[in-house]
């Protein structure tokens, strides 16, 4: 099976979208972002695996809550969840506009993180160091996530404001898409799959 397909790199108006239930929009939204990571699509091979590295930053901090690190991560994810949610319900799948909202979602993590990394403000135990985490197996993990997340996070703002500039200044609003989800779009005649935009 082919996993990396250019094909279906779309024009945005090369397709249109049918008209579905709001429980549908969510269970499709959920296909087509899973499909176009996992299955046969227009995403490279390298951004499958940069998502895979970044899922990690994603759910490992969710063991540390309710340190201050994690629920602030956790506040983060589910404004990036709803908003990049919706984006996808209206493209039907993945797009550089889907930058700023990791960018307003991240930086309080990342900064939360430093602050807990190089004072002592931040949670009960004061500031993180693999010193002080002494043989708590708990608090080496927690310290090598929270490092682990920022350098992650960190990179992955360079690309989302990369992104965001490219959507909005210079109109790259081209579109990812699986296989799966192709199959279920009205292809509009004019754009045919074969004449997608490539970036």
């Amino acid at each position: 099976m082919t996993f990396y397909n250019p094909m279906f790199h779309h024009d945005e108006k090369a397709y249109e979208i049918p008209e579905r239930s709001l429980s549908q929009e969510i269970i499709d939204a959920h296909k087509d972002g899973f499909s176009a990571w996992l299955m046969e699509s227009s995403m490279p091979i390298w951004v499958r695996v940069w998502l895979l590295i970044l899922i990690v930053g994603i759910l490992n901090p969710y063991a540390f809550l309710p340190h201050p690190f994690a629920i602030s991560h956790l506040v983060g994810m589910l404004f990036i969840y709803v908003v990049n949610g919706r984006e996808i319900i209206r493209v039907r799948g993945l797009n550089k506009n889907m930058g700023w909202p990791h960018i307003i979602g991240l930086v309080p993590t990342v900064v939360v993180g430093i602050l807990s990394l190089t004072t002592e403000s931040i949670g009960e135990d004061g500031k993180l160091t693999w010193d002080a985490a002494g043989d708590d197996s708990y608090k080496q993990a927690r310290f090598v996530m929270v490092w682990y997340t920022i350098v992650v996070f960190v990179i992955c703002l360079i690309f989302d404001i990369v992104d965001t500039i490219l959507y909005y200044k210079y109109d790259k609003k081209n579109i990812d898409r699986s296989a799966w989800t192709t199959r279920q779009l009205i292809q509009n005649g004019e754009s045919a799959p074969d004449q997608a935009d490539n970036v």
